[in-house]
């Protein structure tokens, strides 16, 4: 039997598994497998065949030594993080690249940003990314038993909404799935956004190099109808309505529209940051001032808030006399013109190092902001920064420690300025971050 053989594939991913995962999409697709010969099972190859038609696809259960033309695009943007997605798919003919993110955590609290900063990278990079969730899964308690259902903020949408929008060489996308487990209350209302078979004729477009714009558009759809679902109808002073966060979404994928600008106009919610708690003493009374002063983005306890353009010259002052700096005077200058975004969190784990959630808060932030705009990102940092990099810090090496430490490089790349205020040391540092 003769075939009509599509380009083939090269297959990258974390391990075996991940590599499965898309080849398992693709047999929703109603593919097949042939191994017949010698199979490799440390790199396999195998045949996808369905009709009268063969897909090729070579597997590499590792991301180490990606093909350099992969590395080139991956890494082309020096603004973007050095990030590996999950799975690699390359078109070893044509050289296209599509990248893959399966996420099983929990898809609420800080769990539900830490994958944002390879997912903008990814977009930046002319590279389109699908970030797969599942949906609906449990809180658990202390004793690991089942608590409650957890959702997703509005706002993670919204920022895929955003890094699929003209602007970007590339496009990231949010592919929600509903676990088996999800409880029937909630999966009667978020059933009709699964997206497993969507996604399954979306990779089998992607192998066969059939045009896949109609899938993509659909899980735009589909993002914004979850968020309609989850929202709550009534209007509260915490957190955007069902219609307002719709509104805000449907603008999101449109490149032209300035989400910060729309925050503010819609309604001004006041902001307050949740857990955990600053336990430096200058760090608190910085805390308190924006919870006094600054707007939430739509939800009252999520750990970024918002200065509009009045705010930004007495919240500079504040900052001189609450630091008191003298050599190095606090200069916003830079956003002026515009709004100032500002994220708040600990950034590190109880014993000092990289906390990976906190990584990816800076590029999530990052993804709101406008595409052409003199407003800027500062990251108030606390929590028990480890000595050497405060250090690091304090005597200008920002760059090397950005190098080696996935959190300092999310901050050095996408970050305009940084107020550092850790209990363990007695001298908080501002940095105006050039790049």
């Amino acid at each position: 039997m003769s075939f009509e053989s599509h380009p083939e594939w090269d297959l990258y991913g974390d391990n075996i598994l991940e590599c499965w995962r898309l080849v398992e999409y693709a047999l929703k697709g109603e593919y097949e497998i042939d191994m017949k010969g010698e199979l490799n099972v440390i790199e396999p190859t195998i045949n996808l065949i369905k009709n009268n038609s063969q897909i090729k696809l070579n597997l590499f259960p590792s991301t180490k030594n990606l093909n350099l033309k992969i590395k080139e695009k991956l890494y082309s943007e020096n603004s973007t993080l050095r990030e590996s997605p999950d799975v690699i798919l390359f078109n070893t003919k044509e050289k296209f690249i599509y990248t893959f993110e399966f996420c099983s955590a929990l898809p609420a609290g800080n769990n539900a940003w830490q994958r944002q900063g390879r997912a903008l990278s990814l977009s930046l990079n002319g590279i389109k990314h699908f970030h797969i969730a599942k949906l609906g899964g449990y809180e658990l308690d202390k004793n690991r038993e089942k608590k409650s259902p957890r959702l997703p903020n509005p706002l993670i949408l919204i920022s895929y909404l955003k890094m699929s929008s003209l602007f970007y060489l590339g496009k990231s996308f949010f592919v929600p799935i509903i676990s088996d487990d999800t409880p029937e209350l909630i999966k009667s209302k978020m059933g009709q956004f699964d997206c497993k078979n969507l996604l399954s004729s979306l990779i089998c477009g992607i192998l066969t190099n059939t045009n896949t714009d109609k899938y993509e558009k659909d899980l735009i759809h589909s993002s914004i109808g979850l968020i309609n679902s989850i929202s709550k109808k009534e209007t509260n002073e915490k957190e955007f309505n069902q219609a307002e966060w719709v509104e805000l979404a449907n603008k999101a994928y449109k490149s032209n529209e300035n989400l910060l600008d729309f925050l503010l106009d819609k309604r001004k919610i006041s902001w307050k940051k949740s857990a955990p708690t600053n336990k430096s003493s200058t760090g608190k009374v910085l805390q308190s001032y924006l919870e006094n002063n600054s707007y939430a983005l739509g939800s009252k306890n999520l750990p970024i808030c918002l200065l509009a353009n009045y705010q930004i010259k007495s919240f500079e002052d504040f900052l001189q006399n609450l630091y008191e700096i003298e050599s190095n005077r606090v200069d916003l200058s830079k956003a002026y013109g515009g709004t100032l975004l500002i994220t708040c969190d600990s950034g590190f784990k109880p014993r000092g190092d990289d906390s990976r959630p906190a990584r990816g808060l800076t590029p999530f932030a990052r993804s709101l902001m406008p595409n052409k705009d003199s407003s800027k990102l500062l990251v108030f940092l606390y929590g028990p920064c480890p000595v050497y990099q405060w250090e690091e810090i304090k005597s200008g090496n920002f760059k090397a420690l950005a190098e080696k430490n996935g959190l300092w490089e999310s901050i050095y790349k996408m970050a305009d300025y940084l107020i550092l205020d850790s209990e363990k040391h007695p001298h908080p540092l501002f940095i105006s971050i050039n790049k």
